[in-house]
């Protein structure tokens, strides 16, 4: 921000101010016009003033928004603020006239004027406000006290607390690796049992599932059916061969509740295999619910639409 001086014989420069030095407060709407400048002090004070008690005071609990005089009791509050920090005011520092530019507040005051439905934007305004008020007022601080700004104290600090930063995430990181190579076998351990205790939970169309079961072992049993002649029980073995398939690829969820027409709707989005597992669903129902007498074909067609859908 830019401060300008104004000095006797009509002299003025143009110094420039790191930060948010004089970013202040607006001024009221009908402010009383004063060519007398305030002090740095003063102008402090109505900066403490306005930022932590004014401003507090436009927090409202359930009791004020449901007060019909609220409205007009905000209204003063916000005058009040605008009346101790000015769009444009005269500070005397150091035998010099500063002259502050506060439109910043004016504009942010508007805003929360205008808000009147969402009470969490009213809040950030707010919010906004105290923070760069208290931001205003540290500046001030520095100005009165520049001895409390000890660069080479600062920078042995910063340094001290940078060695000590990566002292400490050194040492983070050597518990961590501690705690991994401790522990993480018993989690995999713990891991890999609870998987396989899944697995022995696994129930199809109400038949029991090992351990060690697999897909690969259940189509092998039906196949082994077939040779024996009963093809019936070949295709229902195949069948449950196939979600014992999709459910280890996590395709479907296995579920000891659901029927083959549940499996067959969680594969709708996917429509090839849809229409592969279409056909043998309807093999399956014909030959196992229905009264079909099942043949060698019927078998082969199974067979073949089952390898079709697990190579893919």
């Amino acid at each position: 921000m830019n401060i300008i001086l104004k000095r006797p014989k009509n002299n003025c420069r143009i110094l420039p101010f790191r930060g948010e030095a004089f970013l202040f407060l607006i001024c009221a709407v009908f402010a009383p016009l004063s060519i007398a400048a305030k002090t740095l002090a003063e102008y402090q004070k109505n900066l403490q003033d306005a930022g932590k008690s004014t401003i507090e005071l436009l927090y409202p609990n359930d009791e004020d928004v449901a007060n019909k005089n609220y409205p007009q009791f905000e209204r003063r509050i916000v005058g009040e603020i605008r009346a101790k920090i000015p769009v444009s005011e005269k500070i005397e520092w150091k035998g010099a006239e500063i002259e502050t530019n506060n439109q910043w507040l004016d504009e942010r005051l508007n805003e929360f004027e205008k808000e009147t439905k969402n009470p969490l934007k009213r809040a950030e305004i707010l919010n906004e406000i105290s923070e760069r008020l208290s931001a205003l007022e540290q500046k001030i601080n520095e100005l009165e006290n520049p001895s409390n700004l000890s660069e080479p104290s600062t920078t042995g600090f910063q340094s001290l607390s940078f060695i000590l930063q990566m002292i400490l995430y050194a040492l983070m990181l050597g518990i961590i690796a501690f705690l991994i190579y401790r522990f993480a076998p018993l989690f995999v351990r713990q891991f890999r049992g609870r998987e396989k205790k899944e697995k022995k939970a696994r129930v199809i169309l109400g038949e029991q599932l090992s351990a060690d079961e697999t897909a690969q072992n259940i189509f092998a049993e039906a196949e082994n059916l077939a040779l024996s002649g009963n093809l019936r029980g070949a295709i229902r073995k195949g069948y449950i061969a196939l979600l014992c398939e999709l459910g280890d690829r996590k395709i479907i969820g296995l579920s000891r509740h659901k029927t083959n027409r549940d499996y067959l709707r969680d594969v709708s989005k996917r429509r090839e295999l849809y229409e592969n597992m279409n056909g043998l669903t309807n093999n399956f129902e014909r030959h196992w619910y229905g009264f079909d007498v099942t043949q060698e074909k019927d078998w082969e067609e199974f067979r073949n639409r089952y390898k079709q859908i697990i190579t893919n």
